[in-house]
């Protein structure tokens, strides 16, 4: 059998895109013409970025092995953040962007709210402070005004009310009896409430000088709710005695509706005369808790 031998493989050179090399390293055959010069391109200078920008930020700003903010962020135009996520039952959330801050919690409330463009605040719950300044109005949940430019001011606490009666009335009760039109106001919680009462009463009886007019008043019903009026009568040539008076007091009355009165009796020590009263005022202011 005849020997093979192997056909000699000529080296080609490996065009690049924008040349290559002059010639390739392996031989050539010399029946093969030499290939035009190619050289390698140029390979420009490319500066790496200074690591400062990275290192000032992680660095400086960021810790990143405590999680901790460590310094100043200043957010673009549409820059906002949001921490936790809102899922019904489960979590709340707090959103903070340019147009304000809200938080809600796990059953979907707005518990706080601040918007960023009227300045308007909503709280949910108390707050509190050391102090608090105004130059407007604030206003209660039912929005009505409880403290304005010229101080406190209040649906439910500082209500008053007066009733005035002229006509003169008498008794020979020794007991309590009505003195005239009561008042009648309703309290929203447990509250203190200052009660103030004047009347003038006198004694007809002619020579008894002993018996006593004594003045009161009652609370939902219940006599002696406060200090007393009274006055002896005088005996005068015409059997007549007349005395002034007045008195206040301050209750806590729980919440509900109640009634005041004047009410008034005689203290009788001699014969039979009658309490005369009139001119009588009452009235009451409520304080608050």
């Amino acid at each position: 059998m005849d020997g093979f031998t192997p056909s000699t493989i000529q080296d080609q050179p490996i065009p690049l895109l924008s040349g290559g090399f002059s010639e390739s390293s392996g031989s050539t055959s010399s029946s093969t013409a030499k290939s035009p010069a190619l050289a390698p391109d140029a390979i420009r200078n490319t500066l790496i970025p200074d690591p400062q920008i990275a290192r000032e930020v992680i660095g400086t700003s960021l810790n990143s092995k405590t999680k901790a903010i460590l310094g100043e962020f200043t957010f673009e135009q549409l820059g906002a953040i949001k921490i936790g996520k809102y899922i019904n039952g489960v979590s709340g959330e707090i959103d903070i962007s340019p147009n304000g801050i809200s938080a809600t919690n796990v059953n979907g409330d707005v518990t706080f709210a601040l918007d960023g463009t009227t300045g308007d605040a909503t709280f949910k719950g108390t707050v509190t402070a050391g102090s608090i300044v105004t130059g407007g109005e604030i206003r209660n949940a039912a929005g009505d005004i409880i403290i304005d430019a010229d101080g406190l001011v209040s649906q439910n606490s500082f209500r008053s009310g007066s009733v005035l009666d002229t006509a003169t009335i008498n008794t020979s009760s020794v007991t309590y009896v009505d003195g005239g039109t009561g008042l009648t106001f309703v309290l929203t919680g447990t509250t203190k409430v200052l009660i103030s009462y004047s009347v003038l009463l006198s004694n007809l009886q002619a020579g008894v000088s002993a018996d006593t007019t004594v003045v009161n008043i009652s609370v939902d019903g219940v006599d002696d709710q406060g200090p007393l009026v009274a006055g002896q009568g005088t005996d005068y040539a015409t059997g007549v005695g007349f005395m002034s008076g007045a008195a206040s007091t301050i209750l806590t009355l729980a919440a509900g509706s109640h009634t005041i009165k004047i009410r008034y009796r005689i203290e009788l020590f001699t014969g039979s005369p009658d309490a005369y009263i009139s001119q009588r005022s009452l009235l009451y202011l409520i304080l608050g808790t």
